[in-house]
């Protein structure tokens, strides 16, 4: 509502509808989480792929509580797909992902690529928007891909659980210039400001 003019148009008398003047508001920058969802088979040990699950989960669940997007992609295998295209979040993102299997390889330079085309396109529609991506993995990758230009945050999610850990996802992080955390350490969630 254009404020200003509807008073002026009100003048001294009560408001009343004809005094109400509108205006197209500037589009609102709508920030977007891009969650990379590791599900190849050395994810399957343990309990990795269901924890990953359950940081996912609550990734799309702080989104839809600030009232961002969210995209999911699910790695492994042969082929990185698309679980969730962005969109605002919602919690049957989460039923959907409950349903993946884990197996094969972990093609996350595919998955780089398709993550990048996703955020430019959103770029391209607020740019003004944050773009965060999430990667979730125990970063058992042969070569680490490049990282997502056009997100201004990136944390990689560590879920390497053996006694002697490899430090994959640590190094991996570090090569994007990344923020690493440990899975074991919980969701931090998506308290306002920049995750917004």
């Amino acid at each position: 509502m254009d404020w200003p003019t509807t008073l002026r148009r009100k003048g001294p008398r009560a408001l009343q509808r004809r005094h109400v003047q509108w205006r197209l508001g500037a589009v609102v920058p709508v920030a977007m989480h891009v969650i990379v969802l590791d599900i190849s088979g050395s994810m399957a040990w343990g309990q990795r792929a269901a924890r990953a699950k359950a940081y996912a989960a609550a990734i799309v669940e702080g989104a839809r509580r600030s009232g961002a997007w969210v995209a999911l992609l699910a790695v492994g295998g042969q082929h990185a797909q698309w679980v969730l295209r962005p969109r605002a979040a919602r919690r049957s993102a989460v039923q959907r992902m409950q349903a993946l299997g884990c197996g094969g390889g972990t093609p996350m330079q595919q998955a780089a690529l398709q993550v990048e085309e996703v955020l430019c396109a959103h770029a391209r529609h607020y740019p003004a928007a944050y773009r965060h991506v999430w990667v979730l993995t125990d970063g058992r990758v042969r070569t680490v891909p490049m990282r997502p230009l056009a997100a201004h945050e990136v944390t990689v999610v560590d879920f390497d659980d053996d006694p002697v850990p490899l430090g994959q996802a640590r190094r991996w992080a570090a090569a994007w210039g990344a923020r690493w955390l440990l899975a074991a350490a919980g969701c931090p969630g998506l308290a306002g400001g920049r995750d917004g």
